[in-house]
């Protein structure tokens, strides 16, 4: 059953992160640089590697910015989460926080995904409002599946995280 974090206070985020509010050639730029201090500060989880695999921008014409960020998972390389409820709250509030500076304290949106394949679909369909069947592969037979662990988002001057974990 998915674990709803409650907000909580985040320590301010370091100020040498690239702003989001630049012109378009600076933004791709500043984009490349959040890219590289993601995958630096979060590449661990409660001292466990978490390989990142991508991290991507949805850009403000969508809503508000989402900074999306995706790990390795599936049902044999899932360690974001086989993490405590409390690891992992404090994951995503770590990641809003630095969201936040790099979007100058304006509203944006966190998420933390893992897509992959799987040939058994029940584990995702219990769990609908964190994981998503996608297509079905007939050459792999195999189903593609997106999961969700941290939804976090900044709006009107106030944090929300929500996460999903497997552990107790």
């Amino acid at each position: 059953m998915p674990t709803a974090a409650a907000p909580a206070e985040t320590p301010d985020a370091p100020t040498s992160l690239p702003s989001a509010t630049l012109s378009p050639a600076t933004a791709s730029s500043n984009e490349a640089q959040f890219t590289a201090y993601v995958q630096d500060h979060y590449s661990t989880i409660a001292g466990q590697a978490l390989e990142i695999t991508a991290v991507t921008f949805a850009p403000p014409e969508t809503g508000i910015p989402i900074v999306t960020v995706e790990v390795s998972g599936g049902t044999t390389n899932n360690v974001f989460a086989a993490q405590t409820a409390d690891v992992v709250a404090d994951y995503g509030r770590r990641l809003l926080n630095d969201a936040k500076s790099f979007c100058n304290g304006q509203s944006c949106a966190v998420t933390v995904v893992s897509k992959y394949e799987t040939s058994d679909p029940d584990g995702c369909t219990r769990n609908p409002n964190w994981c998503y069947l996608r297509v079905y592969n007939e050459a792999s037979q195999a189903w593609s599946v997106v999961w969700t662990y941290v939804v976090g988002t900044f709006d009107g001057g106030s944090d929300s995280v929500q996460t999903w974990n497997a552990a107790p």
